[in-house]
């Protein structure tokens, strides 16, 4: 898909976008990287768009105020839990040309998993209204009024980078914070989780999208509640997260399967449970 095309790849730090480089230009490949301290940015920048098989390695620097139409090839090459984190990326492909009637999303971080593809139609003006309904897998959000562009709604001072290497800085006014109140652990832990909701929502899509959202619902709560993260905690939550996966299948797939596997019994069902658990709590990270 990707060989001789322009082709741009978002990591997951500088450290990791450097390494994925330097194994492409080992490779024989026509690579470069860049990040908010590269030196020579406006010439990278102007290489990338002269030359048609060239191919950028960065983080998330060419993602605000970036323009670059002729990309046919866009690479995931990290995992987050943001929709539009994930949107962003994509969409630096996206910008049509007369001869360029598609371009190729690779996603090496599972994220259409949890998303759905890029393209899809979505209610976004109930997705911002509604931050807390349960199964989203959408942060809340709110747009710096200086640079336009899109923040965690617990921003403080806008961080985001144009393309000429400029941090906005924009200082958003204090809102004071609404404390929970005193809930028992298992209700605490699976806080905002709906089976049912999230089952109906997902009900056109690949099963398994209620699998994950759920582990991101329980690992939000787990990291949001606790300031650090020891072994019986992580145990803690996943063995309720677990609990929630069994009621999950029997109530839904069981039934669609013909009651043919018992998850409580399953040793391949507890550890892709477990496997899953680690990955969205290391892309919460």
């Amino acid at each position: 898909f990707c060989f001789g095309k322009k082709t741009i790849i978002f990591n997951v730090n500088i450290e990791h976008s450097k390494a994925v480089n330097d194994a492409l230009v080992f490779c024989g490949h026509n690579s470069r990287h860049l990040d908010s301290n590269s030196e020579d940015r406006e010439e990278i920048l102007e290489w990338f768009s002269k030359t048609p098989n060239a191919i950028l390695c960065n983080v998330m620097i060419a993602t605000v105020g970036f323009d670059e139409p002729t990309i046919e090839n866009v690479i995931l090459n990290f995992s987050t839990l943001s929709l539009v984190k994930f949107i962003q990326c994509c969409g630096r492909g996206s910008r049509k040309l007369e001869w360029k009637n598609y371009f190729n999303i690779i996603d090496m971080g599972g994220n259409a998993i949890r998303f759905g593809d890029w393209s899809d139609d979505r209610d976004w003006e109930y997705i911002f209204n509604n931050p807390d309904q349960p199964g989203e897998g959408v942060a809340p959000v709110k747009t710096c009024p200086e640079c336009e562009g899109i923040v965690h709604a617990a921003t403080r001072v806008c961080n985001l980078t144009n393309i000429k290497g400029e941090i906005c800085g924009y200082e958003f006014e204090r809102k004071k914070v609404k404390e929970e109140q005193d809930l028992s652990e298992s209700v605490v832990i699976t806080k905002g989780i709906d089976i049912e909701y999230l089952v109906k929502k997902n009900r056109n899509k690949y099963d398994y999208f209620t699998f994950m959202q759920m582990a991101e619902g329980v690992v939000r709560n787990m990291h949001e509640q606790n300031s650090e993260i020891t072994e019986e905690i992580y145990e803690k939550y996943f063995n309720a997260y677990y609990g929630l996966c069994i009621v999950w299948y029997r109530d839904t797939l069981a039934g669609k399967n013909g009651g043919l596997m018992d998850i409580t019994d399953s040793q391949w069902h507890i550890k892709r449970a477990k496997a899953n658990f680690k990955m969205v709590n290391e892309a919460f990270k």
